[in-house]
């Protein structure tokens, strides 16, 4: 799985649920770790999310502040509805 995202040109991948619920991200030693490893043992759970009435100027500073390139944005019932990148948010 590791090699199928990386030649995606991504680093991560947001795990959902087959309701497209957000569940975790799957990044750096998740993915270069041992394979036989389900990714619910292995991923991040719970990330931040943002809704999409955020601002963007609100999210520009979060991510700033925070050192941060990318946010998960969800609709209220945790659906996942994008990825707002940094140099999308400038």
């Amino acid at each position: 799985m590791a090699r199928q995202i990386r030649a995606s040109g991504w680093d991560r991948a947001v795990v959902v649920n087959e309701e497209h619920v957000v569940l975790g991200l799957l990044r750096g030693e998740a993915l270069n770790g041992d394979p036989e490893r389900t990714v619910e043992e292995v991923m991040d759970p719970g990330p931040s999310t943002f809704r999409p009435d955020v601002s963007p100027e609100e999210l520009a500073a979060y991510m700033q502040q925070g050192g941060i390139d990318s946010v998960l944005i969800t609709a209220a019932d945790g659906k996942l509805v994008g990825i707002l990148e940094h140099t999308a948010a400038e």
